[in-house]
């Protein structure tokens, strides 16, 4: 008798034909697998959900297909037979069957391509067990994506497998990815490793899975069980049967036998992690496809896309969405494949607004907040913004401001020099040399400026087809502005024909004042970010609070980013003492309204 130590799991694929009662018997018959420690696993997917119509496996898959009262007869059945169950998750139809089971479900097993699926990952954030075993598929992936998605996924669960092994007819054992072991136990010592075992079920080596389990110390294994390959038309390949397992945990491998397998896996043991093979592979076609109609010039994001298998090719490359913006550019239609030619990528940039002659504190922006300036902290948390394409610092052509160039050069940000009264001019001026559609408008004397907050206003701004968006509660200091180019653009000739630069520091004043021709959008920020304190420098009592905040940032070894000076100010209670609050002429009753009738723009 075989050790239970190796969880061997029994999957249920394809074997049953889409046959509900050969299906049933053939979980019934898992019930006498004679060893303790085993599991079931099931593929639950629905056919329009996983693929196209186009697609070669799409009526197999309809085929295969089982309602929702089928299954839950399946799983009811399981429950009461106290088995360990498994979930393989493809699309949303899976995810039902998840949240609805989420009690008796032991684990579930994601391909990579299913990580990028929306409705799979949101459902996973927002409502996943923290001990959830999570088994990821990793075969074709380089260690740096493995890593990746391994941080991703501990977010989610402390329960993590990081599975190798692929089906393919025949499947080699030299393809079976037993050299990713070594690398997988060195980089992931946290992680059980499992094994996909999809070897031919005749061949030596598929009869050796206990001896090869135990022998490298692999945690799972994963093997196709039937009731009958005579009876299993797409999942014969690698299934056995009741009576062959049964035989094989029973029996014994001999010396000559074990000399065979030994010397063919210390062959594949020392390859390289990467197999050419694995290069060629394409994940499951998976092809990002349209969730709904959408109108040209919204803007794309993962709600409006699910990966489906596909015959047709996608240039676009999801990993992107992550990273940038995109608009449609012509109405697209649900179940579409998204392609490059359907999009326009947006640049976003960030434009720091700072000048040396500040009033209230002479050369604020030079000022040493630790071991940094504080116009070079304002850069480098900005530059840890999501999506942006540039930071461009926009200071005057004065020569007092020709200093900045020095500290700009050591972050690798750009700078832009421009009218030294003129700010919007200056901002436009900057966004238009460097092309941007978004602009992310900051001011310099924001050291600790919250990538948080300003993220969540430019994603706020988009989807709310904005011209201007502002955020409401934040910590003075830590928030910006989203203005559209086009807008900015508009409003840049309105005021040149008025010929009125007075009041161009405060762009808020004519987007908010001018209803007829912008659409000025206030975001309600994250509940957690409405704080009422200063990150801002205007006064000697805010410098030596930031000093403050930034010695003990370094000393509990914490980012400067806003949950963490959030924890710090609570800890240590720290309030500006400063009366700025009153003095600052932008928050007065009666410089409000002047603004009002100074930015009231004569369009007609």
């Amino acid at each position: 008798m075989h050790s239970n130590k190796t969880e061997i799991i029994f999957e249920i694929a394809n074997s049953h034909n889409g046959n509900f009662k050969l299906f049933k018997e053939t979980v019934i018959q898992f019930t006498k697998i004679n060893y303790k420690n085993k599991s079931i696993k099931f593929q639950i997917f629905k056919y329009d959900k996983i693929s196209c119509k186009n697609f070669s496996w799409y009526k197999v898959y309809k085929k295969l297909f089982f309602s929702k009262s089928q299954w839950d007869k399946i799983l009811n059945f399981c429950i009461k037979k106290k088995i360990r169950i498994y979930l393989d998750i493809y699309d949303e139809y899976g995810i039902f069957f998840l949240q609805k089971y989420k009690k008796n479900i032991r684990g579930i097993k994601i391909q990579y391509s299913s990580l990028n699926n929306y409705k799979i990952t949101n459902y996973l954030k927002n409502n996943c067990d923290k001990h959830l075993e999570i088994i990821i598929n990793i075969t074709t992936l380089s260690l740096t994506d493995i890593k990746k998605i391994y941080s991703e996924i501990k977010a989610i669960s402390k329960n993590i497998t990081l599975q190798f092994g692929h089906q393919d007819y025949p499947t080699l054992l030299s393809n079976s990815g037993f050299n990713k072991i070594k690398f997988l136990k060195k980089n992931f010592k946290n992680s059980k490793i499992s094994f996909a075992d999809h070897l031919d079920s005749q061949s030596e080596e598929s009869k050796s899975f206990f001896y090869i389990a135990n022998m490298l110390k692999i945690d799972q294994v994963e093997k196709h069980f039937c009731l009958s390959r005579k009876l299993s038309k797409f999942d014969y390949y690698s299934s056995l049967e009741l009576g062959e397992i049964n035989n094989i945990i029973k029996s014994k491998i001999d010396d000559t036998k074990i000399k065979k397998i030994n010397k063919n896996l210390r062959k594949i043991y020392n390859k390289n992690f990467l197999l050419k093979y694995e290069k060629k592979l394409v994940k499951n076609n998976a092809v990002p496809h349209y969730t709904k109609n959408i109108k040209k010039n919204d803007i794309l994001n993962k709600k409006k896309i699910v990966l489906k298998r596909c015959k047709t090719k996608s240039l676009f490359n999801l990993n992107e969405i992550d990273k940038k913006f995109f608009r449609i550019k012509k109405n697209v239609y649900i179940n579409q494949p998204v392609r490059n030619s359907d999009l326009e990528k947006l640049n976003v940039g960030a434009i720091i607004i700072s000048r040396s002659d500040s009033s209230r504190l002479k050369n604020k922006a030079f000022l040493k907040i630790g071991n940094l300036t504080s116009i070079e902290h304002c850069i480098k948390n900005t530059q840890k913004m999501k999506y942006l394409d540039d930071v461009i610092l926009a200071t005057t052509n004065l020569s007092i401001d020709k200093k900045y160039s020095k500290y700009v050069k050591k972050t690798g940000a750009k700078i832009f020099f421009g009218d030294s009264t003129n700010v919007i001019e200056r901002v436009y001026l900057a966004a238009k040399k460097n092309k941007l559609d978004i602009i992310v408008r900051i001011t310099g004397d924001c050291p600790f400026i919250s990538k948080e907050i300003l993220e969540e206003l430019l994603i706020n701004h988009l989807n709310s087809k904005s011209d201007f968006t502002v955020g409401n509660k934040f910590p003075v200091g830590a928030s910006g502005e989203i203005i559209n180019f086009k807008a900015l653009e508009k409003l840049y000739f309105y005021i040149k024909k008025q010929k009125d630069f007075k009041y161009t520091e405060y762009p808020s004043f004519y987007f908010k004042n001018n209803p007829r021709l912008f659409n000025y959008n206030i975001c309600n920020i994250n509940s957690r970010y409405q704080k009422n304190f200063r990150l801002t420098l205007d006064y000697i009592e805010d410098l030596k609070m930031l000093r403050h905040l930034d010695l003990k940032l370094k000393k509990l070894k914490l980012d400067q980013n806003l949950d963490n000076i959030i924890k710090v100010m609570n800890k240590y209670k720290y309030i500006s003492k400063t009366n700025s609050h009153k003095k600052l002429a932008y928050k007065s009753i009666n410089f409000i309204k002047k603004m009002k009738l100074i930015t009231k723009i004569n369009y007609d």
